[in-house]
């Protein structure tokens, strides 16, 4: 379905991973702790989410 849908919208390449990525740096640019990060992002080590 991400596949179809990016397509669609234009873009070269879109994954779930670059998708789970963009969603990280909107959430710490949104100030959002990190702990409220991971769990809606489903990572389990806050280094993950803080490089």
């Amino acid at each position: 379905m991400l596949k179809a849908m990016a397509k669609d919208a234009g873009f070269w390449r879109i994954t779930n991973h670059s998708v789970r990525k963009f969603l990280v740096q909107k959430l710490r640019n949104a100030n959002i702790p990190p702990t409220e990060t991971m769990a809606i992002t489903g990572h389990k080590n806050v280094q993950s989410i803080t490089n």
